[in-house]
């Protein structure tokens, strides 16, 4: 009595953790044939060589039943045999039988990188959110400090933040000058001078702000808490992937990249509170402001910045404190596969 011919069934994540997909020697395999029988078709790749002892010795290929080849496949084939094959033997011998075997092996290796990254990762990643909820008095008090200052000198911050997004992070002031150019240019095309001298509005660069990005990262609280969103979504995926779909595995691993792009926004705005609140950068903001607008006068004292003429003053948080950065630093190795 005939037997069926063997057909191809989706490996479980627990098996493609198990399977060695890519090797060193093909020939040590068991039901490994010398020579293709007629009339069988692929039913899956098993995995891919690079043959270690090329090119003092070359691998065998069932195809063309020689040593020739350095890279290869191990192919399942429908009478259950399997079979060792040069890179490009496959497809000459079974054209898209090959290709569509060959596709579902590249889906097999993506995802079996993926749950093997994930079974690497998760005992670390649980061990960085923890760590990460220290962050969250200090995030709070500098948020905090964030609005009020927005509230309590709104002009003196958007110009501040305008400061910060520029490239050259650059307080400069707008000086006018006469624009003896253009008076010329009256007269040349009017034949006399102009009724009132020209002016034009110039900028300056007079310093340069530090902590630009107390300024630049608003919002930091929703920040951290995407961010913590997406480490714990990434836990409860990695934990069972097998409820879950590729592209949704793929999703949630690239969220971690996400999740660090946005604690490095968080941190970056927490360590610039200090730079900002230096005595002597206050100072320097001070003095730009007074320069660029006449008649506004600003005391600079124990870290804070005081309008004279409002009487309201910004200052450090008192209950500023430092974070460790050791927990995103760990995270962005997990993110590189380190």
């Amino acid at each position: 009595m005939a037997t069926e011919p063997k057909q191809y069934t989706k490996l479980s994540d627990a098996e493609l953790r198990d399977r060695q997909l890519e090797i060193e020697d093909p020939h040590d395999q068991p039901n490994v044939v010398n020579r293709i029988p007629e009339g069988v078709s692929p039913v899956r790749i098993l995995n891919v060589y690079r043959f270690a002892k090329y090119p003092a010795e070359k691998a065998y290929c069932s195809k063309c039943e020689a040593r020739r080849h350095r890279d290869g496949f191990t192919v399942e084939m429908d009478d259950g045999s399997a079979a060792i094959l040069g890179s490009k033997c496959g497809a000459d011998l079974w054209g898209q039988s090959w290709h569509d075997v060959a596709a579902e092996f590249d889906i097999e290796v993506e995802r079996a990188g993926i749950i093997i990254g994930f079974s690497r990762i998760l005992p670390e990643l649980k061990l960085v959110i923890t760590a990460l909820g220290k962050w969250r008095p200090t995030i709070r008090a500098v948020a905090k400090n964030q609005r009020q200052f927005q509230s309590v000198m709104p002009e003196t911050f958007r110009r501040l933040r305008n400061a910060a997004v520029r490239a050259d992070h650059a307080l400069m002031i707008h000086q006018q000058v006469r624009d003896f150019v253009a008076e010329a240019a009256f007269e040349r095309r009017y034949g006399k001078e102009p009724d009132y001298p020209i002016y034009v509005m110039h900028e300056r660069k007079v310093h340069e702000l530090q902590g630009c990005a107390f300024f630049e990262h608003l919002n930091i609280e929703v920040l951290y808490d995407l961010a913590l969103q997406d480490l714990a979504a990434a836990i409860e995926v990695g934990s069972d992937t097998q409820m879950h779909s590729q592209h949704k595995l793929r999703m949630h691993r690239a969220k971690l990249g996400d999740a660090m792009e946005r604690l490095e926004r968080v941190a970056s705005a927490v360590r610039a509170v200090q730079i900002f609140y230096s005595s002597d950068n206050l100072v320097r903001v001070a003095r730009w402001i007074e320069r660029d607008t006449p008649g506004q006068e600003f005391q600079v004292r124990d870290h804070a910045l005081t309008d004279l003429r409002s009487g309201r003053s910004v200052r450090m948080p008192q209950d500023y404190r430092t974070i460790d950065i050791e927990p995103a630093r760990r995270l962005k190795k997990l993110g590189q596969g380190r």
